[in-house]
């Protein structure tokens, strides 16, 4: 499981999620079970994990698998737009490092 912890090793959020991405705009990008959501800094699920997967937030949204179809959501979770070839890098898809709780 996985966790964050804050600049001096201290655990700020207890290890219990399958993935953990590093916060970005206040969110971060959490796997419970099978599907992504959002938390915020003090652990409390702000967007319930119902993606297949997701980008962390940038410029206020996010990329992600909806239903079958790809586009970005608001911070609410709110599906705002779909993907479009000329978004190639609106805002981006771009994959995230992390590492596990118990090899830092």
């Amino acid at each position: 499981k996985f966790g964050y912890i804050d600049k001096v090793g201290r655990v700020v959020i207890k290890p219990q999620f399958e993935e953990a991405i590093e916060f970005s705009e206040g969110l971060a990008v959490v796997r419970i079970g099978a599907y992504y959501g959002f938390i915020d800094r003090k652990g409390l699920v702000k967007i319930q994990p119902r993606f297949q997967g997701v980008s962390s937030f940038r410029s206020g949204v996010a990329f992600a698998p909806f239903y079958g179809d790809e586009g970005y959501i608001n911070r609410n979770g709110e599906f705002i737009r779909r993907w479009r070839a000329s978004d190639r890098d609106y805002p981006y898809k771009a994959p995230a490092i992390v590492t596990p709780l118990d090899k830092l």
